[in-house]
């Protein structure tokens, strides 16, 4: 697992009179792109993702940042199917369970229903 912080961004968060905020998030593109190849990865539909991490800022910085934005650099060991982030992404595909079994002895009078 890798502790590396490999900042890509900022964020601003506004807070409205009616109790309402949004978050204004600045990525930094070529960091983004750099970074790909390794953390990234591809949809079966081809869409290029890549995960990120907010975290909030002890102190807003000289423009007023409240948060951070990271690239996820978290990665299953030796598991290659599986997205950066060890979760099910939209790539891979989900493992089914299989349906329970049905009881082939049992006579249509013995169902409670």
């Amino acid at each position: 697992m890798s502790n590396e912080k490999i900042y890509c961004g900022s964020a601003k968060r506004k807070e409205f009179s009616d109790g309402g905020n949004i978050m204004n998030v600045s990525l930094d593109l070529d960091e983004l792109n750099k970074r790909f190849k390794v953390y990234g990865f591809e949809t079966r539909a081809g869409k290029k993702i890549i995960k990120l991490k907010i975290s909030k800022r002890r102190e807003p910085d000289q423009y007023d940042n409240t948060h951070s934005v990271m690239i996820d650099t978290w990665k299953p060991e030796n598991q290659e199917s599986q997205t950066p982030s060890g979760g099910q992404g939209f790539g891979t595909p989900r493992q089914e369970s299989a349906p329970p079994s049905l009881d082939n002895n049992i006579k249509d009078d013995e169902i409670p229903w």
